[in-house]
């Protein structure tokens, strides 16, 4: 999602294998006064003993934070992982929140078109309505994107900025 943003390869990704293990981060000088630090961390359900460890370090940085982009996959049904750590989120850590729904063009049933179908529009506002619920999450936090073709990053880095500058 962030090289998406950036437009250009500045994290590892891999589709089999995790890359990041610790907190890695990329600066944009937007002038002399002013810079912004997006951070990349390490995905959480691999291990319970990583899980402790990670959620550690995403409460400590969470308190610096003045906007966290926190990102789900549209094709997944299990959030387990995700509500463990979202248990430890404190009311201001969600006042910070934005929720991207990403892999859009994954959730079913699938067609390899451009566009998504009717039937993916239907299941992707019931998947967007069980996150906000689930996580206490205002819908107009939660954004769907699709990585792959960088559908709605430009809503997202409105929605980063909007945070921001709050």
């Amino acid at each position: 999602m962030l090289n998406n943003i950036f437009q250009k390869k500045v994290f590892k990704t891999d589709a089999i294998e995790p890359c990041t293990y610790q907190v890695e981060s990329a600066e944009v000088v937007l002038n002399q006064s002013y810079s912004v630090s997006f951070c990349d961390f390490p995905g959480i359900g691999e291990t319970a003993h990583q899980d402790k460890r990670y959620t550690e370090m995403y409460k400590h940085f969470m308190l610096k934070a003045h906007c966290i982009v926190y990102t789900f996959r549209a094709d997944m049904r299990d959030y387990i992982n995700d509500e463990r750590l979202f248990n430890t989120f404190s009311d201001n850590d969600r006042s910070k929140l934005i929720g991207v729904v990403n892999f859009v063009d994954q959730i079913e049933p699938i067609t390899r078109k451009k566009n998504l179908s009717a039937k993916q529009r239907e299941n992707l506002s019931l998947k967007i309505t069980q996150i906000c619920d689930m996580f206490r999450i205002q819908r107009k936090a939660v954004i769907p994107v699709c990585g792959s073709t960088s559908k709605n990053t430009y809503r997202l880095v409105r929605a980063i900025n909007k945070k921001i500058c709050n």
